[in-house]
């Protein structure tokens, strides 16, 4: 499995959270959730998300949740991505799913509540702290999760460097750090790389991979012990 396609597969399987007991997120019978981790936080916001699947068409999954948000309710779209949400009480509640227009598959998506009070301003929030990059790097994401006292990390980031100089300026910069590669990958004709570095008691995986005129990174860090 290629580095950048284990990455996603990581985020659909780890990034659903669990929700607080004293938080009622209205959810049909025939939604089929997803056990996850505790404790995210997204960009500097508060959040609990978890995922699900059905069997619903996507209408069915709107008209529910138009009768239960009533006025409240607001639909948004993103190409594929449909994206429900109502505010109450400091909370913000979505609902979100990709369209497909084959009615056999399944459709999945992820339910998510965010703290709004927990918000900050943007010249608060120091997204991607920590974490080395190319001085022309943009943060689009940055996600901390702790699952079973295990505490993660996402971070998602753009620069208009090549592949192979970001490939080289990670590599370079976590074993002085003290990791050790476990695997690499720098496929040039293809316009991907991959990097996976273990340390004591964690395991870094990142994937680079060229797109028009930005080079994406998508970096996990893991604990395990």
């Amino acid at each position: 499995m290629s580095f950048h396609v284990a990455l996603l597969t990581f985020l659909l399987v780890a990034s659903p959270l669990a929700f607080c007991d004293d938080i009622s997120f209205p959810v049909p019978d025939y939604f089929d959730l997803h056990v996850v981790a505790d404790d995210m936080e997204f960009n500097g916001m508060n959040m609990a998300v978890s995922g699900f699947s059905t069997t619903k068409t996507a209408e069915e999954v709107e008209l529910y949740y138009r009768k239960e948000w009533g006025e409240e309710f607001r639909k948004g779209r993103m190409d594929k991505l449909v994206v429900l949400s109502h505010i109450d009480d400091g909370l913000l509640y979505t609902v979100q799913f990709n369209e497909s227009k084959n009615e056999h598959l399944q459709l999945q998506g992820f339910l998510a509540i965010s703290n709004l009070p927990g918000m900050r301003s943007e010249r608060d929030m120091r997204f991607g702290e920590g974490f080395p990059m190319l001085s022309d790097t943009k943060v689009v994401n940055d996600m901390k999760s702790n699952d079973l006292g295990r505490n993660n990390r996402m971070l998602w980031l753009t620069n208009k460097s090549s592949v192979t100089t970001n490939y080289n300026f990670y590599r370079r910069e976590f074993t002085n750090d003290g990791w050790s590669v476990v695997h690499s990958d720098n496929l040039l004709r293809e316009k991907k790389a991959g990097l996976a570095l273990s340390r004591s008691g964690e395991m870094l995986n990142i994937s680079i991979v060229g797109k028009s005129s930005l080079t994406q990174v998508l970096a996990i860090v893991t604990e395990y012990k």
